[in-house]
């Protein structure tokens, strides 16, 4: 789940798993974005302040990137989200892509939670999403860490992703029991779950695998 790439460890991962077993499956999770903000030129950063460890080894720091201004979850549109996010996903399968092109592969899949967030987001700006009235209902900060009902339909495009089946039909979790309209809500993550799933090309699973 990184959350800006290149990430040197996914490769490292891919790498060891096969030579160890050739039925690995490696699942990177396609984020939404931080702060709903994304600039290329603006990733973390080393700081700059060399620091030593107390056995004498120089360390250097990660400065994280946070934006100017307030984060309103409530302001984007779904439109704005899909164009905000394009670039953002693009290096995720370009990533991806090119690992499993490099090792020969198709190990290495993508889960694609950030576009079943907009999916989500799209629904509540519509009206059409139970229990949630706004955006924000899903967000705990700024930074857009996830309430239950974000962190649930995280779960269901796992499920969907690793046992390649639909989610709906599931029983409401102990997460969601105490949201308003809980049973209409759940059955809407899992829909849209599966639906982000079987639309990525790199999720490797098909809308006729099991439902």
């Amino acid at each position: 789940s990184p959350v800006w790439l290149p990430d040197d460890g996914i490769g490292n991962f891919v790498k060891l798993g096969l030579a160890n077993n050739p039925a690995l499956r490696v699942i990177v999770q396609q984020n939404w974005l931080p702060w709903d903000h994304y600039d290329a030129k603006l990733k973390p950063e080393v700081d700059g302040q060399n620091r030593t460890t107390p056995d004498g080894k120089r360390i250097s720091t990660l400065r994280p990137f946070i934006p100017k201004g307030q984060t309103n979850h409530n302001a984007p549109t779904g439109k704005s989200l899909r164009k905000m996010h394009e670039p953002y996903f693009k290096e995720f399968d370009d990533h991806v892509a090119g690992l499993n092109k490099k090792y020969n592969t198709n190990a290495v899949r993508i889960a694609p939670v950030g576009q079943a967030v907009i999916a989500l987001r799209e629904k509540i700006i519509a009206g059409q999403a139970p229990g949630l009235n706004e955006q924000n209902d899903l967000f705990s900060d700024t930074l857009g860490h996830g309430k239950a009902p974000l962190t649930t339909l995280a779960g269901y495009v796992y499920y969907a992703s690793i046992y390649e089946r639909s989610p709906v039909g599931l029983p409401v979790p102990t997460a969601l029991e105490k949201a308003p309209q809980a049973e209409k809500l759940n059955r809407l993550l899992q829909e849209i779950a599966w639906q982000a799933v079987t639309e990525h090309p790199l999720s490797g699973v098909k809308a006729e695998a099991k439902r």
